[in-house]
C-alpha cells in the first residue's frame, strides 16, 4: 500500500501551495495498487491509478501538473546498494531525471 499518512508534502499543482499538507486525490494512498520488481533488470512497476514513489508529479511521460493526469502506471529503475538502502530513479521525459534514496530503519 501507499500509506502518506495525515500529512505529506504537496506541491502548488496540487492544491495551491508547496509545503506540508493533506494527501490530495488520486495520490492519496486511496486507490488499490500493485507492484512488480524485475530482479534482473532493476525495473519496478507500480501499478494503480495515483500510486508513485518520491513525488507523484515524476511520471515516465514527463511531469503531470494536475492531478487528473495521474498515471495508472510507472516504471522505476531500482539499485538495491545493500540490505537496508535502494536508489530509486526515475527519467520524467526527455533528460529529466529525478532519484529518491530509501532508506529502511
Amino acid at each position: 500500500s501507499n500509506v502518506l499518512g495525515e500529512q505529506t508534502w504537496i506541491e502548488g499543482w496540487q492544491a495551491g501551495f508547496d509545503g506540508c499538507g493533506a494527501p490530495v486525490a488520486p495520490h492519496d494512498g486511496t486507490n488499490p495498487a500493485t507492484y512488480s520488481f524485475d530482479e534482473s533488470s532493476g525495473l519496478l512497476t507500480i501499478s494503480g491509478l495515483g500510486a508513485y514513489i518520491g513525488l507523484p508529479k515524476a511520471t515516465n511521460s514527463g511531469e503531470i501538473n494536475n492531478p487528473v493526469n495521474a498515471a495508472s502506471s510507472i516504471t522505476y529503475i531500482v539499485d538495491l546498494v545493500d540490505d537496508s538502502t535502494a536508489i530509486i530513479d526515475i527519467e520524467a521525459g526527455s533528460g529529466v531525471w529525478w532519484r529518491y534514496k530509501l532508506v529502511k530503519n
